[in-house]
Formats: structure tokens, sequence, C-alpha cells
């Protein structure tokens, strides 16, 4: 989901400002996805990752 996201940006990027960089990355795809790293705050992590097991959580006792 974050790829689609990430390429989809760069794609806009390239073709409202006709960036040579993005065509480059854009070519290159499987080669470059390598190079980008996600960024996130620890507590925001710690959030997505409690919410994630809470779902895990409903779901196992849904189907249990």
């Amino acid at each position: 989901k974050d790829l689609k996201h990430l390429r989809r940006l760069i794609e806009l990027h390239k073709n409202y400002t006709g960036s040579k960089n993005a065509e480059r990355i854009l070519s290159d795809w499987n080669s470059m996805i390598s190079k980008f790293v996600k960024v996130m705050p620890e507590d925001y992590k710690r959030v997505l990752a409690e919410r994630e097991a809470q779902q895990e959580k409903k779901t196992v006792s849904a189907n249990g």
C-alpha cells in the first residue's frame, strides 16, 4: 500500500514538474524502491501496532 502511494506521488511530481529525477526513479522502480525509508514517530508506530493487535484479537474471537 505504501509503495503504491509513493509511486503515485512520484508520478504526479514528474507530471507536474517534468522532473528528470522522478523519471529516472520510475524507469528503474524495482531497484530504486530499496533506497526509500519510511520514517514514522515511535509513538504513532506503537499505536498502529496496538490497533492491529486489537483487530486480530477481535477476528480470532469472532472466528472462535
